[in-house]
């Protein structure tokens, strides 16, 4: 009874997160159009980004939610391993009108098990990343492909 409950739980979590971060984005979108001057607006904005679920199997697929970005950006997202390690491109894609995303790739089979780090990159610099677990199928946590 516990893993259900804690099993619901992280999921609502991570579907409040997610609304937030998109309606977040949203709101700041449409807010700074009444601003009296382009002095007076921030020019840098908080990047941010989500993996839907934490653990992922090995060739599972991946999701990835994020605002914060301008809109119509074009954002890559990466799979890393660490420094110098492993670096996958696993997708690539356009922000909303409000600078949001919702994205989902297939994970390729030279990702094996392991901790690594989903980042999202734009041309105009803008740098995001999460925490993401690849696991083999069978072990605890680990859902079904």
């Amino acid at each position: 009874m516990k893993r259900v409950l804690s099993s619901k739980i992280t999921v609502v979590a991570l579907v409040i997160a997610i609304v937030t971060l998109i309606s977040s984005a949203a709101w700041a979108a449409t807010s700074s159009r009444g601003s009296a001057s382009p002095a007076s607006q921030t020019t840098s904005s908080v990047v941010e980004i989500v993996a839907l679920s934490l653990h992922v199997p090995v060739g599972g697929t991946i999701k990835v939610a994020g605002a914060g970005f301008e809109p119509g950006e074009i954002v890559l997202f990466t799979v890393v391993q660490g420094e110098g390690r492993l670096n996958v491109i696993i997708e690539g894609g356009e922000t909303n009108g409000a600078g949001a995303f919702l994205a989902e790739s297939q994970l390729p089979e030279t990702v094996t098990a392991g901790f690594y780090t989903v980042r999202a990159l734009t041309v105009d610099g803008h740098v995001a990343s999460t925490p993401i677990i690849i696991c083999t199928p069978g072990e605890a946590k680990c859902p079904s492909s």
